[in-house]
């Protein structure tokens, strides 16, 4: 419903064109040579409404949006003949709100914000710092200051920095409007997705609903859910975040999903996301006579390149009752697989050991070894994108062809593993080198969803 407030008019001439639609305010001095608030404004500055205001004097344009007590004022349109605010404008917002303030200045692009009574200029000389408004916003956007807080000012692209999570968390209001920033954003960034989502939407979804502590299932359900003015500054943050550091957003969130289970992660491990993981989940590896085990009973599992320990996780899943263990060489990756045995309840199921493969497990034999050791060749690791190279690089290097580790467990394994035993091991694109140097060996190797021939069985 819209209706017309009288109050809200200019104290001078009284023109004035409002248009009230709960719970947006709007505000159109297009036709007014004076451009000052009554009182009704400011009246309306104390609720929670958001205002959108078009003022024109002269030649100038400005036009503020104020969002619950947050004024946003963009001059950038304007000529170098600016708009002379007058002091009555200034003081009629500074005690009541904060105020963003984007002026150009013969074609230098500056912020200003104001909150209460303290500004903080970019001019285009550079000048900047922290003061109290004294005097009014003047011709050519020039601004009189008085330094009364003392702080080392911020340098013009500390302030700069700023513009894209301040415009994104007072204009977006729902989670549509933010699915389709951070795709945008994404996408002018060239991010690359791989980890544990493979495409721009997917991810944007996925930061969207963990950090809003939603289902990450499914986004449409809640795409027209309007936001708080808190979970849009935290969402103009995180998406700022990812496009700024190019940290994969599982480290960001300090979490990550597989197959529906969430697990921590930090930049100390890799981010999850073995093709073994499917072969667990979907049943090819199970208890029951129909899986690759056959009717093979499972008591003891060794996770060999545990990591965040996610597989040894997901492999009591299947099988509560074994005794598992899980090996890594870094003391940094096992600190982490400890906290998600600890999350998941699963302390006396799980034995965590730091050591070199079979090493600290000495002469115990395994009904299943499930490996996702380290298998990118290193002049490969020399050529990974931004994200990539957030992770350890211990947890990718495999040597010059990337296949050292594999042909060690290769090797190594049958003397861990029981009568029947089975040993699975994600080896990347190396199929064909790893046949051919083992060409007596009885491989069968393993397809899932998104892969072909990068997963092999071996018996014992």
């Amino acid at each position: 419903m819209a209706r017309c407030l009288n109050d809200l008019e200019c104290e001078t001439c009284g023109f004035h064109h409002i248009t009230f639609d709960q719970p947006a305010v709007r505000l159109d001095y297009a036709g007014c040579q004076h451009a000052e608030l009554g009182t009704g404004v400011r009246q309306v500055l104390q609720q929670e409404f958001i205002v959108f205001v078009r003022t024109l004097n002269g030649h100038s344009k400005f036009f503020p949006k104020f969002i619950g007590t947050t004024c946003m004022i963009d001059m950038a349109m304007g000529d170098q003949d600016f708009l002379n605010l007058q002091t009555q404008l200034i003081n009629g917002f500074h005690d009541a709100v904060n105020i963003a303030a984007r002026i150009n200045d013969g074609g230098a692009f500056g912020f200003v914000i104001v909150k209460q009574s303290a500004v903080l200029l970019e001019g285009r000389d550079g000048h900047n710092g922290n003061a109290k408004i004294r005097g009014s916003l003047g011709h050519g956007a020039s601004l009189a200051l008085e330094n009364s807080l003392g702080q080392a000012p911020l340098q013009p692209e500390q302030i700069r920095a700023k513009e894209p999570t301040m415009t994104a968390a007072t204009e977006l209001f729902t989670i549509r409007d933010f699915l389709r920033h951070a795709v945008s954003r994404f996408r002018a960034a060239k991010l690359v997705h791989g980890h544990g989502t493979t495409s721009v939407i997917d991810e944007a979804a996925f930061i969207i609903l963990e950090t809003l502590s939603l289902p990450v299932e499914d986004i449409n359900p809640w795409l027209d859910s309007r936001l708080t003015k808190d979970e849009r500054g935290k969402l103009a943050k995180i998406i700022d975040a990812r496009v700024k550091t190019r940290k994969p957003a599982a480290y960001l969130l300090k979490k990550t999903y597989m197959h529906g289970i969430p697990f921590y992660v930090d930049e100390r491990v890799i981010v999850p996301r073995s093709y073994i993981g499917e072969l667990l989940m979907t049943g090819l590896i199970g208890p029951d006579g129909n899986s690759l085990l056959g009717d093979k009973a499972v008591a003891t599992v060794l996770d060999l390149c545990t990591g965040s320990g996610c597989l040894a996780v997901l492999a009591n899943n299947l099988f509560p009752q074994a005794d598992i263990d899980a090996t890594d060489l870094s003391v940094d990756a096992l600190a982490v697989a400890s906290k998600n045995v600890h999350e998941h309840g699963l302390d006396k199921e799980i034995t965590l050991h730091q050591g070199n493969l079979f090493q600290p497990v000495r002469d115990k034999r395994f009904d299943l070894i499930i490996a996702n050791p380290p298998y990118v060749a290193e002049a490969e690791t020399k050529a990974f994108p931004p994200e990539y190279k957030k992770e350890p690089l211990m947890a990718h290097i495999g040597g010059v062809d990337g296949l050292d580790i594999v042909r060690r467990i290769i090797r190594e394994a049958p003397d861990h593993l029981s009568h029947g035993g089975v040993l699975i091991c994600e080896i990347g694109t190396g199929k064909d080198i790893i046949e051919a140097e083992f060409p007596r060996l009885d491989l069968f190797w393993l397809d899932t969803e998104e892969s072909q021939g990068e997963v092999f069985l071996l018996r014992g």
